[in-house]
């Protein structure tokens, strides 16, 4: 019998009458035995014998192992439920006693608080733009697969590819499975009583949908892909989507009326989607349409874009070279409009980040550096609060409490700050990041209306956390280390706990001096741009953008004619001293640029002269100066006039000095998209003017004016001589109504704030930046402040006994505050080496300034110096009325 049980079960009733281990095993195995023994006895009652029984009753149960291991697992899970009780419990005493002890000290806080708050707050706001402009993908489907297709000229520089060029480009190229051509241009919508209104629009080719695939809010792109054959339609950005029809989903489908014909609207693009950056609406590009002229011309190389999809497998560089093989064939097939004309692809990412994306590192890193500041001015203060609870720390742990669960109530009480300061700071992101985006600018005022997501909150908490933790680290192991008897004794602290907080102000002092360096710098090369020599007086003058529509265009007559009445009805006006009119004004950044040959150069081109064609009195109007010559009279508006004003640069770049009038020059002037512009312009050079800049941040530009009423331009900016403001608006609406009512009205507004918005950038890097270190400057005075404050509380005895064996106030003062302003100065020597650090990071945003500057970082050493005078003047004061008697009898 037993042999047959022992071949079953592995001798299972040794197993079980072992002895065994003791605990919950041998509970589980005397429960096991009690089971079979209660069934043994069913048996014998029922006749058998005890022997059969129990052998019986053993074969029914089988193997106990399996149900020994249930029993240990259900024991194994009642204790891991009873441990997770425990610990919540302890986690429920542990945070009402957290929040008994802030209730009990308000001011610490909200200090601690309102410092978290500010960081936090800072952080998200900024990260907020970051991760839309940055980090987020672009709104597009495979957008890494994305590139821009761009001619490259013989100095290097990217330019628009010519129709013809992208024909072949794309019927040569296998790296892209669609390419997409893109027209610069704009439509007129006529909407009833509200008139008319320009569309900045992209006229495309049929795989513009293909080569993009952009994200849409309403409506498809897939009636782009016949190119408009079978009838008029248009697309309409989110923006235009809002402003032109109120963003009513149920006007899809609809036929828009526009100045050229009914344009059946088919899709909305959704509201992320910004590629052309200045694209209202998007139509097909069909040949005969008035954006078609000029486009035949291989050497047209204007306000165009090329969009590809690489195809899979290919890489931006296998894409690149290919693209240059195939510019290399052209420029032998069409010597005289390709030669030296390369051409090369960029990422999508690239163009439309820009320039930002290096400010925005900078300021990440920035404000990086604030956070840490409110992190060791929470921490800072969480130590001395720590060091002033030694009687209560140390009855908790003569109490028996573990130092592990002193060190928790510690770090738990400033997670709980830390996460009001984090919602208090996602409250201040809500309200500032509007504000930063309408201040940044370029690429950032492109990704439209930002917000706090769901996702961005989450890094919110995530941080507010993160940052708790952070901050209560160092005081809770702080206050688990201290020995008992330091907890008790009243007044004594620990060397560590002391180092600590001198280590934590010395890092607040270091960032604020890097931030104050850098800001520094930020602002004297704002100051240098905003004082350049820019050769145009702007002050007093108002300026609005006129673009003709396609009637104009081929008749050069009646655009003169429009010119001419729109400057005469404006200079009629009371309100306005003069008028004139230019086709690309200085500093705003926008121009045509125009290959050149000069008599005597060998035929040698040029192609860095900008076409500016201007209006009667521009020089004057614009108080541009005259170097030499004269500038255009009424003669020389005539239509026979041949005669040409150049700036002093472009007098030097095509002839090498100034001494340039009767000089006699070419102009390629098929650069213009219109029937009339297709012949060279054969010009004498009879005056020499100032330079002036394309925009504050580039350098003077070569250029050569030309009389409008000569060469009318089918766009133009309309400037007149008179203050900005709504009487002035009102002037100019009126004057261009009663030349044509149907005419599209641009932004009407001051020259000066057009002509600063190419420094955009610079002004929100410099304001912002001054903001941060602004900040840190408060959180590093509050940090000294207190650190300065709990050194006079903690050393009064001594101070006391100090002075009461002879030594002065002073000297008593200075002896306890020694240890912080030697920590002050570490800080602001560590800061100086922080700033030198950072000046390779900052170069690329700076303007004739010196990214490593002593004067700068003497600045910032200077202003935390002041800072820690005015946080430690207070404490010093009251150190030095410290009453030795008063002090020793408490």
């Amino acid at each position: 019998m037993a042999e047959s049980v022992g071949r079953g079960h592995a001798d299972p009733a040794g197993r079980i009458l072992s002895p065994g281990p003791r605990g919950p095993d041998r509970d589980h195995r005397r429960e096991i035995e009690a089971h079979i023994a209660e069934r043994v006895d069913d048996l014998v009652a029922g006749g058998l014998d005890r022997t059969e029984a129990e052998r019986r009753a053993r074969t029914e149960f089988g193997d106990p192992g399996p149900a020994l291991d249930e029993m240990r697992r259900i024991a194994e899970r009642r204790l891991r439920r009873r441990r997770l009780l425990r610990a919540l419990d302890e986690l429920r005493i542990d945070l009402s006693t957290a929040l008994r002890s802030l209730r009990r000290h308000p001011l610490h806080a909200i200090a601690v608080v309102l410092t978290l708050a500010l960081g936090i707050g800072a952080t998200t706001t900024l990260f907020t733009v970051v991760d839309r402009v940055l980090l987020r993908s672009l709104p597009y489907a495979d957008a890494n697969r994305i590139a821009t297709v761009w001619s490259v000229d013989s100095q290097g520089r990217n330019t628009s590819l010519s129709l013809p060029d992208f024909f072949d480009l794309r019927a040569g190229s296998g790296a892209f499975e669609s390419l997409a051509f893109i027209r610069g241009g704009s439509l007129t919508r006529l909407d009833g009583e509200r008139g008319a209104s320009r569309l900045g629009t992209a006229f495309v080719t049929e795989d513009f949908e293909a080569a993009l695939r952009p994200k849409l809010a309403y409506g498809s792109l897939s009636a782009f892909a016949d190119g408009g054959v079978s009838e008029a339609i248009v697309a309409l950005s989110y923006d235009a989507f809002l402003r032109h029809l109120g963003g009513d989903p149920g006007r899809v489908g609809e036929v828009l009326s526009f100045r050229d014909g009914g344009r059946r609207l088919v899709a909305v693009l959704a509201p992320e989607v910004e590629y052309p950056l200045w694209a209202d609406a998007y139509t097909p590009l069909r040949e005969g349409d008035a954006e078609w002229v000029g486009l035949s011309a291989r050497d047209y190389r204007l306000d165009n874009r090329a969009v590809g999809r690489l195809s899979r497998g290919a890489t931006l560089a296998s894409a690149r070279a290919e693209l240059l093989g195939i510019a290399e064939r052209l420029a032998r097939a069409y010597p005289d409009t390709n030669r030296e004309w390369g051409a090369t692809a960029e990422p999508l990412r690239d163009l439309l980040v820009g320039d930002q994306e290096t400010s925005l590192w900078v300021l990440l890193a920035a404000v990086g550096g604030l956070l840490a500041i409110a992190v060791a001015n929470a921490a800072g203060l969480a130590v001395s609060r720590v060091m002033s609870r030694g009687r209560e720390l140390g009855v908790r742990a003569s109490l028996g409490m573990p130092a592990g669960r002193i060190a928790r109530l510690v770090a738990l009480e400033s997670v709980l700050l830390s996460l009001v300061g984090g919602a208090l700071g996602t409250a201040v992101a809500l309200a500032a990041t509007p504000r930063l985006t309408e201040g940044a600018g370029g690429t950032v005022q492109a990704a439209g209306t930002l917000g706090v997501d769901a996702r961005i909150a989450a890094v919110a908490l995530l941080i507010s956390i993160v940052v708790g933790l952070a901050a209560g680290a160092l005081p809770a192991l702080l206050g688990s280390r201290t020995t008992l008897t330091q907890r008790i004794r009243r007044g004594d602290s620990s060397r560590a706990a002391e180092r600590t907080r001198a280590i934590l102000v010395g890092t607040q002092v270091a960032l604020s001096v890097g931030l104050v360096a850098t800001t520094v710098l930020f602002a004297r090369s704002l100051s240098t741009l905003q004082s350049v020599e820019t050769g145009v007086e702007t002050e007093g003058l108002t300026v609005s953008r006129l673009t003709l529509p396609s009637e104009y265009h081929g008749v050069p007559e009646r655009r003169r004619v429009l010119w001419d009445d729109l400057v005469r009805r404006l200079g009629d006006d009371s309100a306005v001293e003069a008028a004139t009119v230019v086709n690309h004004a200085p500093l705003v950044g926008t121009g045509v640029l125009s290959p050149a040959r000069v008599e005597g150069g060998g035929g040698e081109v040029v192609p860095s002269v900008w076409l500016r064609m201007t209006g009667e009195r521009f020089f004057d109007i614009a108080d541009i100066e005259l170097l030499s010559g004269r500038v255009f009279g009424s003669l020389d508006h005539a239509e026979e006039s041949d005669g040409v004003v150049v700036s002093a640069a472009a007098a030097r770049s095509l002839w090498g000095g100034v001494e340039v009038l009767g000089k006699r020059l070419t102009l390629e002037r098929q650069l213009a998209s219109d029937p009339d512009f297709q012949s060279p312009i054969e010009a004498t050079v009879i005056g020499v003017v100032e330079d002036t800049r394309a925009q504050l941040r580039g350098e003077a530009v070569p250029a050569v004016y030309l009389p409008m009423r000569v060469h009318p331009w089918t766009s133009a900016y309309l400037i007149a001589r008179a203050p900005p403001g709504p009487r002035t608006e009102e002037a100019v609406r009126s004057a261009i109504l009663s030349v044509d009512p149907t005419l599209p009205i641009g932004e009407i507004r001051a020259y000066s704030d057009l002509a600063t918005r190419s420094i955009q950038r610079d002004r929100f890097v410099a304001s912002l930046s001054s903001t941060f270190a602004a900040l840190a400057l408060l959180l590093a005075w509050v940090g000294i402040y207190g650190a300065m404050t709990f050194a006079v509380q903690r050393s009064s005895r001594s101070l006391a006994i100090r002075i009461a064996l002879g030594s002065t106030s002073r000297q008593a003062s200075g002896a306890a505050l020694r240890p912080t302003l030697l920590a002050i100065a570490a800080g602001a020597l560590t800061g100086a080496g922080l700033a030198a650090a950072l000046a390779p990071l900052t170069a690329a945003l700076l303007v004739d300034t010196a990214p490593l500057d002593p004067q700068a970082i003497g600045i910032g050493v200077a202003t935390i110096a002041a800072v820690a005078l005015a946080a430690g003047w207070l404490p010093a004061r009251r150190a030095a009325r410290t009453d030795p008697v008063e002090v020793l009898r408490d």
